[in-house]
């Protein structure tokens, strides 16, 4: 084609829409109809987010070809591979795009990215919907407990369904290693993780609908570490938003000290992937906690707030935050977080 279409200009027109057209309608229907069937589980939505990422190589590779053609005005197949190319051809390309930001495909993916995503998105349903029936449990349990859980090297015992629930996750993350590349493993891992997060958060802000004390927080926070260790173990964390809101949100129950919230360098130091309206949420549930004589309260607390502290720290809040993050999502004054595939 680069040989036949004439003028440079016409061919680099000419054969960006034809890469365009080659990965577009078509394929997009077949990719549309394999990822909405009813009848695929987990492991054919592994196997499908894996094709759509290859076919982007291809695209992205075809990109590169008519990058050299505009730049060295020759021939695609004449042309060394663009990574080979000089630093003063290099630097008149476009810098690189990564794939896929917080979840969601770029346009570097051209044609594909909305089916990328989609496919990612449908592989997280799947995997989300056994893992969070494991989590649900967490709305049985006691959230008004008179006594702290017994505690061994500053945690209480994990509870039972999140043993079930790791048990899952690690043959999930297993799978998808042998099955997705690099990088959309990595994705998805996070993003599994990041609906566990949010399953306890809603848990927490959603119910239960009688309050709970902190002895049962307490319970919660070590299921928490344990899933936070098997994301550490997996080395998928960096990128979890939901899973910091999850921690800092504990960390801001288990200190004690919630008026220290209200002072600004710890909201940005300490709380700042905090959602304020989540938290308000929580802190309407919040309950006294049973004194316990001849012992701690737990995590080395003597003595929890009282439900009229979290009140008034609610209501302070409620006055001060101009946003919905505490912080006043720090990030956004940085570069977000990014998954580079």
């Amino acid at each position: 084609l680069a040989d036949v279409l004439g003028e440079e200009d016409e061919k680099v027109r000419a054969l960006d829409a034809f890469r365009d057209r080659l990965f577009g309608k078509s394929i997009r229907e077949v990719l549309y109809e394999q990822i909405e069937n009813p009848e695929y589980g987990s492991a054919q939505a592994l196997q499908i987010l894996a094709n759509v990422y290859a076919l982007h190589f291809s695209y992205r590779n075809l990109g590169h070809h008519v990058q050299q053609l505009s730049v060295l005005g020759v021939s695609p197949f004449e042309a060394e591979p663009l990574e080979t190319l000089s630093p003063r051809v290099r630097r008149s390309a476009s810098p690189r795009e990564p794939v896929v930001v917080n979840g969601k495909a770029t346009r570097e993916m051209g044609p594909l990215g909305a089916v990328y995503t989609r496919a990612e998105d449908a592989l997280v349903e799947i995997s989300a919907a056994k893992s969070l029936s494991f989590l649900a449990q967490l709305a049985l349990i006691d959230w008004q407990p008179q006594a702290p859980p017994d505690m061994a090297e500053g945690y209480a015992q994990v509870s039972d369904f999140i043993d079930d629930a790791l048990v899952f996750l690690e043959v999930t993350f297993v799978t998808a290693t042998q099955v997705l590349q690099p990088d959309p493993c990595a994705s998805f891992q996070a993003r599994v993780m990041d609906n566990c997060a949010l399953s306890v958060l809603k848990s927490l802000s959603g119910g239960p609908a009688g309050g709970f004390n902190m002895f049962a927080l307490l319970q919660v926070d070590a299921d928490v570490h344990a899933l936070e260790g098997f994301g550490e173990k997996w080395d998928c964390l960096a990128h979890c938003e939901a899973v910091r809101e999850l921690r800092q949100t504990l960390d801001f129950f288990l200190s004690g000290n919630p008026e220290g919230i209200l002072d600004t360098e710890a909201r940005v130091s300490l709380y700042q992937s905090v959602d304020a309206q989540r938290l308000e949420s929580i802190l309407e549930k919040y309950r006294d906690t049973p004194a316990v004589e001849g012992a701690q309260a737990g995590a080395g607390i003597a003595e929890w707030p009282k439900r009229r502290t979290m009140e008034r720290v609610a209501k302070q809040l409620r006055e001060r935050a101009p946003t919905p993050s505490l912080g006043q999502r720090v990030t956004s004054l940085m570069s977000p977080p990014q998954i580079k595939l």
